[in-house]
């Protein structure tokens, strides 16, 4: 039993003096010890799962619903997770999933956990305090259909995206013209009800118009 004890405080000694030492190599162009992958990567699978296990999803097949994470999908995370047809960002360390490929790790819950709460010690940040509930399930109702989508499905919904988008902006334009021609004829009326009350009539019957 002693030298149990012993074991334990000599272990604990290398440790402190380990980790004040320095000899880590803490750069992003080295890559973890097996040993701090397998920390990392354990205490992180583990965590995501006690912390998303209260979450219920909604139904995750509507097509609206879809549609909106798809949107937030392309703008926000494939360019660190990749997409069909394109590669994840090599240049993190650790580097991102990819999705397409192993997005079937996560549950649904855990996804959310993840996309609305970020994981530290790594380049994932948090969404929630940015997205509402409903686009954060959004992001995990297209997240979960990516294995199935080809890079020519893909690029048509970008396609189909920005065509909608477009005509958004240019219904926006139009109404903003429309209020701004609405505005500029109340002025103008407006203007002309008051100079029409600026005539009055003097004891001698002829009109005088005061001029302001």
């Amino acid at each position: 039993m002693r030298t149990i004890l012993v074991l334990v405080i000599l272990f604990i000694a290398a440790f402190f003096v380990y980790i004040y030492s320095g000899t880590y190599n803490i750069a992003a162009t080295v890559p973890h010890s097996e040993a701090a992958k397998w920390v990392f990567n354990t205490m992180k699978i583990y965590s995501v799962k006690k912390h998303a296990e209260d979450i219920e999803p909604p139904k995750l097949d509507d097509e609206k619903l879809v549609k909106t994470g798809f949107s937030h999908y392309d703008d926000m995370c494939a360019g660190c997770h990749g997409a069909p047809g394109s590669e994840p960002a090599e240049s993190f360390n650790p580097a991102p999933p990819a999705l397409a490929e192993r997005v079937s790790e996560f549950s649904p819950a855990e996804l959310f956990w993840i996309i609305k709460n970020g994981i530290k010690m790594t380049a994932m940040p948090e969404f929630g305090s940015t997205h509402s509930e409903d686009e954060l399930w959004g992001i995990v109702a297209f997240t979960v259909k990516l294995p199935d989508i080809s890079p020519d499905e893909y690029k048509g919904m970008q396609e189909e995206s920005e065509h909608t988008q477009h005509e958004h902006n240019h219904q926006r334009e139009h109404e903003s013209e429309t209020d701004m021609g609405n505005h500029k004829e109340d002025s103008k009326t407006s203007t002309d009800t008051k100079n029409e009350g600026d005539t009055h009539i003097h004891t001698d019957g002829k009109d005088h118009r005061i001029d302001l």
